[in-house]
């Protein structure tokens, strides 16, 4: 413990006093394990560090006596200590670095520190001397051997501290810090659960519009999300696939494929592929063509495989239009066969003959026209 002030008394009180010592020592542990209760309470079923926090200066300020109290915690983005509570009438307004003040020294030695002259103490912050601080005392906030904050009392009279002060306060920090973490890691699993939703709505609306089914498998091969395009190509409902393992969506297809037995089989074994791969489907009622494709999902941070990502795109109108123009093709190719003996003639004919003279232009353009007739 860090102490600005020997606060060593001189001679002891007279025995004549020792029951009233007695006495005020055993209710001052009373209400010292009053509060440390109420702490305790508001612990195990509070999650909202302003709550927690603004229980627990009230607890130290009333307890000790003292004019007021503040707990601040640590903030890796600012670098400093973030107050999070604070009884003052106008709280400190900024952030308190790592070896300033009471609380800055307490959070970077891991100790309490303890000043009973404040306005001659060579640390002390000039932002706080308007509060008309004589004596102060902090100690720091420790989860798993690491500090994460630090709690204050002071006092605008001088005060000389006792042990079960410090002890009483250590206490507080000592129960006090690991359900703040707590509180702190569930606004910040909330937050990111929220964040994650968000996500999720847009894509799920994004994965619903384009017109391609898409079924995503977690790692046990059981269905994770099931879009609408999926339900009309195969008729299986959403409510239906989703938590479904692979084989039980092959088995639902049976009777609604052309090779039912090669397509199980890809829905037994071949749902976890190492390298992307397709094969073909023919639905049968109604009549549809589909490509399915089957790739890895793979994690954003760290590349590994937590799922599968089956995409069935219907091509039956790719097929439909491919099958027009061939047929197409071989229709014109066979007009273009059965006509060639009359068109290949009349060039012939007009070549052999002479070239007209301008007199006899007129006889001649019958020919180019049956030419020209002939060709189309």
């Amino acid at each position: 413990m860090s102490r600005a002030v020997n606060t060593k008394s001189g001679d002891p009180s007279p025995r004549s006093n020792s029951a009233a010592r007695e006495t005020d020592a055993f209710m001052r542990r009373e209400r010292d394990l009053e509060a440390l209760r109420l702490v305790a309470v508001a612990c195990s079923g509070l999650l909202d560090p302003d709550a927690l926090g603004r229980l627990v200066i009230e607890q130290a300020r009333d307890l000790l006596e003292a004019d007021e109290a503040t707990l601040l915690w640590w903030d890796p983005q600012k670098n400093g200590l973030r107050v999070l509570g604070d009884t003052y009438v106008h709280p400190f307004p900024r952030i308190v670095g790592v070896g300033e003040g009471t609380a800055g020294i307490a959070f970077q030695q891991g100790e309490a520190v303890v000043v009973e002259d404040y306005p001659r103490w060579e640390h002390a912050v000039k932002d706080s001397l308007s509060r008309g601080l004589k004596s102060v005392a902090a100690v720091p906030l420790v989860v798993t051997s690491r500090p994460v904050g630090a709690l204050t009392v002071s006092f605008n009279s001088a005060r000389k501290f006792k042990a079960e002060d410090l002890r009483f306060l250590s206490l507080l920090a000592t129960q006090i810090a690991p359900a703040l973490e707590a509180a702190r890691l569930h606004g910040a699993l909330v937050q990111a659960s929220q964040e994650l939703d968000a996500r999720l709505a847009l894509l799920t609306a994004l994965v619903d519009s384009i017109g391609v089914a898409v079924v995503l498998f977690d790692r046990e091969l059981k269905v994770a999300h099931w879009n609408k395009e999926a339900t009309r190509l195969t008729g299986i409902q959403i409510q239906k696939a989703l938590g479904s393992p692979a084989r039980q969506i092959g088995e639902s297809l049976q009777g609604m494929v052309e090779d039912y037995a090669e397509l199980q089989s890809h829905f037994r074994q071949g749902l976890s592929p190492t390298e992307p791969f397709s094969f073909p489907v023919v639905m049968l009622d109604p009549h549809r063509e589909v490509e399915v494709s089957v790739s890895r999902a793979l994690s954003v941070e760290d590349g590994t495989q937590v799922g599968s990502v089956l995409v069935l795109n219907d091509i039956s109108a790719e097929k439909e239009l491919e099958r027009a123009k061939d047929e197409l093709i071989a229709m014109v190719s066979h007009e273009l066969r059965t006509r060639s003996p009359a068109w290949s003639a009349s060039p012939s004919f007009c070549s052999s003959a002479r070239s007209p003279t301008p007199s006899e232009s007129n006889t001649s353009k019958p020919c180019l026209r049956k030419v020209d007739v002939s060709l189309i």
